[in-house]
């Protein structure tokens, strides 16, 4: 067994690597307590941090959950489209647009399901789509939840047909004053093989 110990009684034990570019990322043991953290230090920024309950956090030192992710995700099936996905996007006001993904569809059917949650300061608005997409047709959209403008403030969220081949999602910020900061989850369904999607 190799015994790695701190210096000091409070300080961290671990290892630091160094490429030969100056790069360093460490693994380390946070002295005090119990846990492990990957620290780049190049960037002065955690990783994966795995804390005394066994919760493991990337991005964040601070996990509230047994896993806890501080930005984007992508869970695919089996390296296919179909999947879970989680990203964001911060669109001006003032009729500011976005396109948020294109799924393309090569042959057969899909369907998907698109949350939008807006988190600005005066600007909590909510909807949910479930959108079905057969090869060769337009899109067919429906409206699951939608909690209507807040304080004035509303966005619009459109498919649009590409070719008859593929589904472009896009959102229009209806604020004149007020930047829409929105959470997108897109539950991927359908046949994996023929869908293909595009990230924007």
């Amino acid at each position: 067994m190799l015994l790695l110990e701190a210096e000091s009684g409070a300080g961290d034990a671990g290892i630091e690597f160094k490429g030969a570019g100056g790069n360093q990322f460490n693994i380390q043991q946070p002295g005090g307590s119990a846990g492990l953290f990957f620290y780049d230090r190049t960037n002065s920024a955690y990783r994966m941090y795995i804390d005394a309950t066994g919760n493991v956090g990337i991005g964040t030192n601070s996990p509230d959950e047994k896993l806890h992710v501080m930005g984007n995700i992508v869970n695919e099936a089996n390296g296919h489209a179909a999947g879970l996905y989680t990203f964001q996007k911060t669109i001006a006001a003032n009729g500011g647009s976005a396109d948020i993904f294109t799924i393309s569809n090569t042959h057969g059917a899909q369907t998907f399901t698109v949350m939008f949650n807006c988190s600005t300061s005066g600007y909590s608005v909510a909807k949910t789509d479930v959108v079905a997409h057969a090869f060769g047709q337009t899109p067919i959209v429906n409206i699951l939840a939608d909690t209507g403008p807040f304080s004035g403030n509303n966005f619009s969220v459109t498919y649009t047909d590409v070719s008859s081949t593929g589904v472009k999602c896009a959102i229009t910020n209806n604020s004149t004053t007020v930047a829409a900061d929105i959470t997108i989850t897109l539950v991927l369904a359908g046949s994996p093989t023929a869908v293909t999607l595009t990230k924007h």
